[in-house]
């Protein structure tokens, strides 16, 4: 099986990029904590973490800058399966089945 390149976004509202699968770590379901909501309606996706480093520079929005921060960081992302199409996604459903 080849790998696949879900996209991914830091917030809801960017467009994204495309990362390799296998730089993605800890699928889970999780609210989108930026959308313009109350708390109790924000939908639930499925995020993950990616290490800033395999993310095409300028591509999501996230900052190296800072005294604080060290190279590479994980980045929390989301998965939007509007992004992606059936065989990128599939791999995605690790996450498992969506809560509620």
């Amino acid at each position: 099986m080849s790998e696949t390149y879900p996209r991914i976004r830091r917030h809801w509202n960017e467009p994204g990029t495309s990362v390799r699968c296998g730089d993605r770590a800890a699928l889970y379901w999780d609210s989108l904590d930026d959308a313009p909501a109350p708390a109790r309606s924000r939908p639930l996706v499925i995020h993950g973490l990616v290490a800033c480093d395999a993310v095409p520079a300028g591509e999501v929005g996230h900052s190296c800058a800072g005294a604080t921060r060290t190279r590479p960081h994980l980045l929390k992302v989301c998965v939007v399966p509007a992004d992606n199409g059936p065989a990128d996604f599939a791999e995605v459903r690790a996450a498992g089945p969506k809560p509620g």
